[in-house]
């Protein structure tokens, strides 16, 4: 079962704009050690929509390797063509990953049959779950939505919330009996997520912070709420105020904040997305300091 906390990590690239491999073992690594229950390949935050279907499977080859035996894996499966996102979660499937993150598909004015019918089509591939994102490409997935593709196939297991409804949690686990697990998606809304009933958290703060992640999860569980708060006002929040002011930045935040600490050699990002500003970049720096990732001589301000 997937539960816990679950790290999207970025696609690392080279300044030639291609696959960094090496950095990609090491950042699987890094949040490995930092004590996280699994590892989410292919999301947004991994560029999934600016990668070729063969790089998206040399990913999943790497990724599955590399965890095997030591955490659960799910792979982003999402694109508006079904097909195309099926034969993908084909492939993770073959590849032993756990579970598939699928978006609603985001283009062409879709109807809500056609949303329950890609999701179920997904969901019949293969021997994996089907973990639906809620709020991905800014569509809310609805309630009888989940119930209708829950009738279809037997994989429909969890949900990962970024919709801003913290009560969704109660109203999911209500609706279905526990048998879908909703996972907090959202860093600045965990806490209410994880005391509803949240099972997990799938947050890119992980990439920085996994180790303190999983610490809250633990004590939300053991109803301490009060200590777990304390950690994510102190360590989460900060980083999540930072690298989440701007949207459309927050993929460029996580790679430059993990290559200032060495975890990946380059902070490349791939078109439409564009290179950070120097002022958010001393930005970054200066929350990397206070936040005690790196030293101040490794974050030195202009």
């Amino acid at each position: 079962m997937i539960k816990g906390n679950q790290v999207i990590i970025p696609t690392p690239f080279n300044e030639q704009g291609e696959i960094d491999e090496r950095s990609l073992i090491n950042l699987l690594d890094h949040v490995m050690n930092l004590g996280t229950e699994g590892v989410i390949t292919l999301g947004t935050t991994g560029e999934f929509y600016a990668l070729t279907n063969a790089e998206k499977k040399r990913i999943i080859d790497i990724a599955s390797e590399r965890l095997k035996g030591r955490a659960s894996l799910t792979v982003g499966a999402s694109h508006s063509g079904t097909d195309i996102a099926a034969e993908l979660a084909a492939y993770a499937s073959e590849k032993g990953a756990d579970a598939v993150l699928v978006t609603p598909p985001y283009y062409g004015q879709v109807t809500t049959e056609g949303m329950i019918q890609h999701f179920a089509t997904i969901g019949l591939i293969g021997n994996i779950d089907l973990m639906i994102y809620d709020g991905g490409g800014g569509v809310e997935v609805p309630v009888g939505v989940i119930d209708q593709v829950r009738q279809l196939t037997t994989r429909m297991r969890y949900l990962k919330l970024t919709t801003p409804k913290p009560s969704k949690v109660r109203e999911i686990h209500e609706a279905f009996g526990g048998e879908v697990g909703v996972l907090a998606g959202e860093d600045l809304l965990i806490m209410p997520e994880l005391i509803e009933g949240a099972i997990g958290l799938t947050t890119a703060a992980g990439n920085l912070r996994a180790d303190v992640l999983t610490n809250i999860f633990q004590l939300v569980q053991e109803k301490r709420y009060q200590e777990a708060q304390v950690l994510h006002d102190r360590h989460i929040a900060p980083q999540a105020i930072v690298t989440g002011s701007i949207r459309n930045e927050f993929i460029q935040c996580f790679k430059f904040a993990l290559k200032e600490m060495g975890v990946i050699a380059c902070d490349k990002v791939r078109l439409p997305l564009t290179p950070l500003s120097e002022a958010r970049k001393q930005n970054l720096k200066q929350m990397l300091i206070n936040q005690q990732l790196i030293s101040a001589a490794e974050g030195s301000l202009v």
